[in-house]
């Protein structure tokens, strides 16, 4: 990641191609992530098909969000992830919509 590396908390279901209750496990899971202004699009997790435009987001390396999802209990959605993202995806983007910024302690 190039931009500076903040922590987020999704803070709400993601949008996406994720079934309902992988994105709703992910509410309350606290990754670094870098900032984006803009993101030109995205590929869906599951059809790999291009989404144009989707704004300011948040980019999770997959690695650092398999490791959020195992320290937070949630192997299943991490297995999840693990079989649907990886080896296809370096990262997962996340609308800043759906996240905060947690101050630093």
């Amino acid at each position: 990641m190039s931009a500076p590396v903040v922590t987020i908390e999704v803070i709400k279901v993601p949008a996406g191609e994720a079934p309902e209750e992988i994105g709703q496990a992910f509410v309350g899971i606290k990754m670094p992530a870098e900032r984006l202004e803009k993101v030109s699009g995205v590929r869906g997790v599951v059809s790999k098909r291009f989404a144009p435009n989707c704004g300011p987001s948040y980019a999770v390396s997959i690695q650092d969000a398999f490791e959020a999802l195992r320290n937070a209990g949630k192997p299943n959605v991490a297995d999840w992830l693990r079989d649907h993202a990886i080896p296809s995806f370096d990262t997962i983007v996340f609308r800043a919509e759906e996240c905060r910024e947690l101050t630093p302690a």
